[in-house]
């Protein structure tokens, strides 16, 4: 398969492909000990800055700097969550290297990304504290969020060598082949990183906002509009928020030009379909709140309600079947589950 389909019949360069190092290799004890050191600090920093939440907890800005920093920590716990991925997948013998595309040779092992995610998570932290403590540091308090996504796109964007720079490289090449979807084939990585982002809509309209708030607001010492990013991008917020749905989407049309499939390729598209259709009522029933007494008045609310039900029982039944394959009839002796078990069961 490899030979035929990765390599379009070069069987030597398929067996270099498949020459991986042994998925249970023994990890740097120094990459060990920054990941326990990075994450010890950065548990001590969480702490840190809820103390400081609380003592203060009277600033009237907090539903900003919640919006300003929400979405670089979800990234910092994606990031910690795929390095957990990794160790799963390594631990139960899933050729990860093979099925992403990855350099056999020098590819990021989950102590590499759990450290990157450490190293985020102090950087966060630092910013926060700094945020909160800015009068005593004699520093604009709205200098520190940007300052911080400054400093994690120019780790990404680094056109250097340097700083994990094939895992980077990689990183954005499989982003911008998202992006420019449909135009180009659609490889494993790319579909399953843009299933990725759909569970991370939250952070692309949080972005939206920090572009938008730093574009509207001149004074860095102090934030008054709480929702000057939210009421006068209305129509914005929604469709960057239907972003990682379009992707997947356009992915799914994509692989039907290429294999003539309706099945599953369209039916799949028509899951992310219905997300447009909910963020569509949901848009409308907003804009039209004044126009009513009461939500109950408004016949785009029961709209999205009824789009919201019809997209969750698509994409959960999607999920289940397809996805995860459980609910096999021809699964044999594991029953409700798929007919082949990766993963064993810790409690039987």
């Amino acid at each position: 398969m490899v030979t035929q389909d990765l390599e379009g019949g070069d069987r030597q360069r398929a067996m270099k492909r498949l020459r991986v190092p042994p998925l249970g290799e023994q990890q740097s004890p120094w990459t060990t000990f920054k990941v326990g050191l990075f994450s010890g600090s950065f548990i001590v920093l969480l702490i840190a800055v809820v103390l400081s939440g609380i003592f203060h907890r009277s600033r009237d800005d907090w539903r900003i700097v919640f919006r300003l920093y929400r979405g670089p920590l979800l990234i910092i716990e994606f990031l910690f969550l795929m390095g957990i991925n990794v160790y799963g997948w390594r631990s139960s013998g899933v050729n990860h290297v093979l099925i992403f595309e990855l350099d056999p040779r020098n590819h990021l092992s989950e102590q590499h990304i759990m450290e990157l995610a450490a190293i985020f998570g102090v950087v966060w932290a630092l910013s926060v504290l700094s945020f909160l403590y800015s009068a005593s540091l004699s520093i604009p308090p709205y200098v520190n969020p940007l300052a911080l996504i400054t400093i994690m796109a120019v780790f990404i964007l680094n056109p250097t060598k340097t700083f994990r720079h094939e895992a980077r490289f990689w990183a954005l090449k499989v982003l911008g082949r998202i992006i420019l979807a449909p135009l180009f084939y659609v490889n494993f990585a790319d579909f399953w990183l843009a299933d990725q982002l759909n569970s991370l809509v939250v952070v692309f309209v949080d972005f939206q906002y920090f572009i938008c708030f730093y574009l509207t607001n001149d004074n860095w010492m102090a934030a008054d509009d709480i929702n000057v990013c939210v009421d006068y991008t209305q129509i914005i917020r929604p469709l960057v928020g239907c972003l990682p749905a379009w992707w997947r989407f356009a992915q799914c049309l994509r692989r039907y030009r290429d294999t003539k499939e309706a099945f599953p390729h369209l039916v799949n598209a028509g899951k992310y379909a219905t997300s447009f259709l909910v963020m569509l009522f949901s848009t409308m029933n907003v804009i039209y709140t004044d126009a009513y007494r009461v939500t109950t008045e408004n016949p785009y609310f029961y709209l999205w309600v009824m789009a919201s039900i019809l997209s969750s029982c698509y994409a959960y039944t999607w999920d289940i079947k397809m996805d995860w394959g459980l609910f096999d009839k021809k699964a044999g002796d594991n029953k409700y589950l798929r007919e082949e078990v990766v993963y064993s069961s810790t409690f039987c």
